[in-house]
Parts: structure tokens; C-alpha cells; sequence
């Protein structure tokens, strides 16, 4: 589970916060002794944090479940942070447009952007950081 890049944290940065919370020092001294953050410390020493964190995530992020006033909200926002990754780093657009064309089941594409796909490929490499990841 711990091995997935999205996390920042490690299996024994959690194990080491779960045996200092159990000592009874607070969360924020269990974080600035292992260099976390104080929501790290909480959502990965308690269970209940957790399993609630998980529960209003996956209603949030289950599109089934949203009203058609969230559903519109969402996509609004979605579209909104990919044009500011656009603009930010514009190998991303064509990345973007790259992968659509792929995935495009009426046709196939042979060019995108006016070039051909596969120099397209090559020339949206992304330099953007990613945020859910330390270097």
C-alpha cells in the first residue's frame, strides 16, 4: 500500500508517529520531530480520522452519487485547474491533446496540433513538478 509514489510519507515515518502518539506526546510534537505535518500525523495515528477522511473523499469523488449541481461545479473546476496547468507549462496542452487523439475510437488520428503524433509524443515531455511527490 505504502509503496504508491503519491505519498510522501513512509511506513516507518508511520510507524515511528503511531509509537510516540501511544507515548501520549501531541500531534504536532510527533510532527516536528519526524518533520511532518500535524495532518499527516492525525489522519495516519487515528483510525477513526482516517476511515472518515476515506468516507467524505469517495463521496465526493463518486460521480454517480453527485447532483447535477455538483457534477457542473466539479467540471467547472477540473477545466479551470488544467487550463492554469496549461498556460503553467504548455508541453502539458500538448501532452493533453496527445492522449486524446489516442484515445479517439471514431478515427485514427495521425496529427495533432499540426504535427505528426508520434514527434507530438516525444516533444510533450512535462517539466511540471508534481505536487503529491518529494524530489
Amino acid at each position: 500500500m505504502l509503496n504508491d509514489y503519491r505519498y510522501k510519507i513512509t511506513k516507518e515515518q508511520i510507524e515511528a508517529a503511531r509509537e510516540l502518539r501511544a507515548t501520549g506526546l501531541s500531534q504536532q510534537k510527533v510532527a516536528d520531530q519526524l518533520g511532518l505535518t500535524r495532518n499527516q500525523v492525525q489522519y495516519w495515528t487515528n483510525d477513526a480520522s482516517r476511515e472518515k477522511q476515506r468516507e467524505k473523499n469517495a463521496k465526493y469523488n463518486n460521480w454517480a452519487d453527485m447532483t447535477d449541481e455538483q457534477k457542473a461545479k466539479k467540471l467547472a473546476t477540473d477545466y479551470k485547474k488544467r487550463k492554469e496547468n496549461w498556460k503553467e507549462t504548455p508541453a502539458s496542452y500538448l501532452k493533453h491533446s496527445v492522449h486524446s487523439a489516442k484515445a479517439e475510437t471514431r478515427s485514427n488520428r495521425h496529427t495533432v496540433l499540426g504535427m505528426d503524433i508520434a514527434d507530438a509524443e516525444r516533444a510533450a515531455t512535462l517539466n511540471r513538478p508534481n505536487k503529491k511527490v518529494d524530489y
